[in-house]
């Protein structure tokens, strides 16, 4: 019988050990990718969860916007006058953008005064959409995530009794905007009409429509962003 050297036979059980303790590299990176599917699947529901708090918490700040918009423009209507002249009447027009958006002019008493000089207290405003400056506010620019286009909601305002070169004051009102959509109901109708125009003349029971309605949307990534609508009626607007 052939005998094994001791210090052969420790050296033997030692490698034997060493292979039984250990892992191979293809067992390591089974074990890695299990650990990643794992961990996948125990985050997915936390960004999930995350992203739609996210996502309402921006429809509740664009809701808020969207009304106080709707809310001032509805004062500033319900005090609206019907004053003689090109520049000064009540106008509804639409402007070419993508997509085709509302343009309006009215004359009103209770537009806060934003110049000095004489204190007029009716002020021409005139509303309207203007394309985003490019990256001027965070996630801004002519595209949203949604791929669509994108402006924003413009107020320029002046003093009815301003001489002609005069420039009226321009202020933002909201960013973000998808569509704005202004109809009409004419004094003597019943419909709703995209474009009206008061008699050129005015100041008299025709110079105002009976009632206003205004459609609002903002971009919120989605296919299909919230439509805001209100529907104003004018105290001095024509029943007839």
């Amino acid at each position: 019988m052939k005998l094994r050297r001791p210090q052969q036979g420790a050296r033997e059980r030692r490698a034997r050990r060493g292979r039984e303790a250990g892992f191979t590299l293809l067992e390591l990176l089974v074990s890695v990718a299990i650990a990643a599917i794992l961990v996948a699947t125990q985050v997915a529901p936390f960004q999930r969860t995350i992203l739609s708090r996210d996502i309402a918490e921006r429809r509740m700040e664009q809701s808020s916007s969207a009304r106080l918009v709707l809310q001032r423009l509805s004062e500033e209507l319900s005090s609206a006058l019907p004053l003689a002249g090109e520049e000064r009447r009540f106008s509804l027009t639409e402007q070419q953008m993508e997509p085709v958006s509302s343009e309006l002019r009215f004359a009103t008493t209770a537009a806060q005064r934003v110049q000095g000089g004489a204190r007029d207290p009716v002020q021409l405003v005139h509303y309207y959409l203007e394309a985003e400056p490019f990256g001027e506010s965070a996630g801004a620019s002519a595209e949203r995530r949604s791929g669509r286009r994108v402006a924003r909601l413009v107020k320029a305002q002046l003093p009815s009794i301003a001489a002609a070169e005069v420039e009226p004051l321009v202020l933002p009102v909201l960013d973000g905007v998808t569509s704005f959509r202004v109809r009409v109901v004419p004094p003597g109708a019943d419909t709703w009409m995209d474009v009206w125009a008061a008699p050129p003349e005015g100041g008299s029971g025709d110079g105002l429509p009976r009632a206003v309605e205004f459609e609002l949307a903002i971009d919120d990534g989605t296919a299909a962003p919230p439509i805001y609508r209100l529907a104003v009626e004018l105290p001095m607007g024509s029943k007839r």
